[in-house]
C-alpha cells in the first residue's frame, strides 16, 4: 500500500519516463545548405541562420561567423565552428573568426557551427557559400620629378600603390595643365616643350593589378619655374696680340627672357658688357699670378647660373691656362 506522498512520487517519476523521448527529440537534426538547420518533429526553434561577415569579403578582411535566431528557444551554452575553404576543412582554423592568412581571393570558404549544450549536442548549421573577391589596388599620393619644373624639361610621373592581394600593380596616366587634360598626354613622361613658366602641372594615376583599375588619384599641382639662363661656353686661355684677355661669355634662357651678364669674382681692371657678355682684361707684367674668376648670368625674373674657374698668369710670354670648368 502506498501512502499519498509515495503516490505522488511515483506518478511524477511516471511522468518523466513518458516525457524522455520527446526530451530527446530536440536533439535531432537534419544540416541544410541555405545556412540553417532543419529540426527534426519541428522540436528547434526556426530560422536560426548562420552567416559569413563581412560580405562581399576581401583578401584582408577578417571574416567572421554571425548566428541569427529569429524565434526563442533554449540557447546553447556554446558552438564548436569548422571553417572549409574550396570544400576542404582548414587546418588550425577554430573559433568564430577566421584570420586573413587563411584564405585569398578566388576561395569559396564556408563555416559550420554545432551547437555545444546539452540537449543540443550535435545539432549543426552551415553558412552559405562566401567567395573571396578581388581586392581593388589603391595608389598613394602620386608625384613629379624633376622638381622644380622648367620649360623643355621633361617630367616623369611618379607613383607607388598597394595591393592587399600581393598582385603586381601598373600605373596608366593623364596629365593635366592649369587644370585642363592635356590631350596626347597619357603616358609616364609629359614632353617638357608642353610646358611654360607660371603653368600649374598636376598628373592623376590610375592602378591596375591585372585584373581590375582602382580608383584614380590626383597629386598636387606643381608650378613651373622660371627657367635660369644657360652659360654654353668656355673660358678663353690666351692673349691677343695687345696683352689683352678677352672671353666671350654665352648664355641662353629657356624662357626667351633678357640676361644680365656680370662679374661677381674677377682681378682688378677686368669688366665684362652686361647685356653683350663680353670681358676685357687688359694684363701687365705686374698681374702675374692666379685670379678665381665668377661669372653670373641673370634673367629679369632673378633666376641665375654661375661660371667659376682660375685665370693663371704666368708671364706675358705664356698663355693664360684656366683650367676646366
Amino acid at each position: 500500500m502506498y501512502t499519498p506522498h509515495q503516490s505522488m512520487i511515483v506518478t511524477i517519476d511516471r511522468i518523466a519516463r513518458h516525457l524522455l523521448p520527446v526530451v530527446l527529440l530536440f536533439g535531432v537534426t537534419a544540416c541544410s545548405d541555405s545556412g540553417r538547420s532543419t529540426p527534426a518533429g519541428g522540436a528547434l526553434p526556426a530560422n536560426t541562420t548562420v552567416e559569413l561577415s563581412p560580405r562581399p569579403a576581401y583578401g584582408n578582411n577578417v571574416l567572421t561567423v554571425v548566428i541569427k535566431r529569429k524565434a526563442p528557444g533554449v540557447e546553447p551554452v556554446r558552438y564548436a565552428v569548422e571553417w572549409h575553404k574550396n570544400g576542404q576543412v582548414i587546418d588550425g582554423a577554430a573559433g568564430e573568426t577566421l584570420p586573413t592568412t587563411f584564405f585569398r581571393k578566388g576561395d569559396v570558404v564556408t563555416a559550420t557551427v554545432t551547437a555545444q549544450n546539452g540537449l543540443q549536442q550535435g545539432v549543426t548549421f552551415t553558412s552559405a557559400p562566401l567567395t573571396i573577391l578581388n581586392s581593388l589596388p589603391v595608389v598613394m599620393e602620386p608625384g613629379m620629378t624633376p622638381v622644380p619644373l622648367y620649360h623643355h624639361v621633361a617630367v616623369h610621373a611618379v607613383a607607388q600603390g598597394t595591393d592587399a592581394d600581393g598582385d603586381t600593380v601598373s600605373y596608366s596616366y593623364q596629365w593635366l595643365k592649369n587644370g585642363a587634360i592635356m590631350p596626347d598626354q597619357a603616358g609616364e613622361i609629359l614632353d617638357g616643350d608642353l610646358i611654360e613658366h607660371g603653368d600649374r602641372i598636376q598628373v592623376q594615376a590610375a592602378p591596375f593589378d591585372g585584373t581590375e583599375a582602382g580608383e584614380p588619384r590626383l597629386s598636387f599641382a606643381v608650378t613651373v619655374q622660371n627657367s635660369p639662363p644657360k652659360i654654353t661656353s668656355q673660358p678663353t686661355a690666351s692673349l691677343d696680340k695687345n696683352d689683352a684677355y678677352l672671353y666671350q661669355v654665352v648664355a641662353e634662357d629657356r624662357d626667351g627672357d633678357p640676361i644680365i651678364y656680370s662679374l661677381t669674382s674677377s682681378p682688378s681692371g677686368m669688366t665684362i658688357d652686361p647685356q653683350q657678355g663680353l670681358i676685357r682684361w687688359k694684363v701687365t707684367k705686374q698681374d702675374k699670378g692666379i685670379y678665381p674668376i665668377e661669372i653670373t648670368v641673370a634673367n629679369a625674373d632673378g633666376a641665375k647660373t654661375m661660371q667659376r674657374y682660375d685665370l693663371r698668369i704666368d708671364d706675358l710670354t705664356i698663355k693664360p691656362t684656366p683650367p676646366p670648368s
